[in-house]
């Protein structure tokens, strides 16, 4: 009686049910070699075995079979053998399969078509996407060949405004340093009126030796000249020669007179009239300039009233000081002296502030 038995080699990796494989599957795989090492631990294992049956055995009674019953034995390993190996062949194709994709095979029909479908939705989808894609690349490729020379011409337009804005930096860096080394010779001048205060005239109790007058005058006279120069005023009625301790005032009318601004002291101190009408004559100039400077701007105004060789105390006494020094004494001459550079201060001040304000 033939044996009905079926047996299965396979299970469906999804849903766990028994699989029939293809025909194609029972072809001859004795081309096909199984690993090494599993004929080696078999050969292994069979050779251990009959090992172990020899040594039980040995004591025992041997019965050998017939010669019919050993055909059949043969035969029977032989068919169970050939099917060993098939079933460890396809199961290393389906592990081969399976290490390429991320599906674990076999699978049955049912599930392989459940699975095609699933497939064939996501290829749908991506084929809809590339198209999306391809569509928007192509309308930006149009736009972009469209923008290319608005941008282009952008472009060029900040460069040129750069190339501008560096000129521009360079230029109010430079007129930057101008204005700091200028504003350093202002402080500068401001600290050396200080100084020449302490200079421009004498006191019994405080001799000042005539070069250092002569020097602080100089000083004085180069001063007045630049805030002249600064502001592009000239003087109508003289002209300021600064000349360290030789300088002078010569009078527009007669250039061939010079009017010295400096004294050897002495006896001749007492009767040096250039010296008194050079004195007279730069406050006359101081005048001018501040007359000049009261066109353009009105509130602008010196705190000592200055007119013919004289300059009143409007803050304090009231009284009026002469710059001479004929017929006059060294406190009243040093007091107007003072006066007259407090006034120069306050002249530069103005051409400070307004030199500023140009910047």
């Amino acid at each position: 009686m033939a044996d009905k038995t079926q047996l299965v080699g396979f299970i469906c990796q999804r849903c766990c049910q028994p699989v029939r494989l293809d025909p194609s599957f029972e072809k001859d795989f004795t081309d096909y070699q199984v690993d090494q090492g599993d004929q080696n631990i078999n050969k292994t294992s069979d050779k251990d075995q009959c090992n172990k049956y020899e040594e039980d055995e040995v004591d025992r009674l041997i019965i050998r079979p017939s010669q019919e019953e050993e055909h059949n034995l043969n035969a029977a390993e032989t068919q169970a053998k050939s099917y060993n190996d098939k079933i460890k062949l396809q199961a290393k194709l389906f592990d081969i399969l399976s290490s390429q994709s991320e599906i674990d095979h076999p699978l049955c029909d049912e599930c392989a078509g459940l699975l095609l479908d699933f497939l064939d939705q996501e290829l749908e989808a991506a084929e809809v996407d590339c198209r999306t894609y391809s569509a928007f690349l192509d309308d930006f490729d149009k736009d972009n060949d469209k923008d290319i020379e608005k941008l282009q011409a952008e472009l060029e337009n900040l460069k040129a405004e750069e190339e501008h804005l560096q000129k521009q930096l360079k230029e109010g860096e430079k007129e930057r340093e101008n204005l700091l080394e200028e504003r350093e010779l202002q402080k500068q001048e401001a600290s050396r009126l200080d100084q020449e205060e302490e200079k421009l005239g004498r006191l019994p109790t405080v001799p000042v030796e005539w070069n250092e007058i002569n020097a602080a005058w100089g000083q004085t006279a180069l001063l007045l000249h630049c805030l002249a120069k600064k502001i592009g005023f000239t003087f109508s009625r003289y002209r300021l020669v600064p000349f360290g301790s030789y300088s002078f005032i010569e009078p527009i009318s007669d250039k061939s007179r010079q009017l010295t601004l400096f004294c050897y002291g002495g006896i001749r101190y007492l009767w040096n009239s250039k010296f008194d009408y050079a004195m007279v004559a730069f406050l006359d100039c101081l005048q001018q300039f501040k007359e000049e400077v009261e066109k353009h701007d009105s509130g602008f105004s010196l705190p000592y009233k200055m007119t013919k060789g004289k300059i009143e105390d409007s803050s304090g006494s009231g009284g009026s000081y002469s710059i001479k020094t004929q017929f006059n004494s060294e406190e009243r001459w040093t007091k107007a002296l003072k006066f007259m550079l407090t006034n120069l201060k306050w002249a530069l001040a103005w051409v400070s502030s307004k030199c500023l304000d140009n910047d």
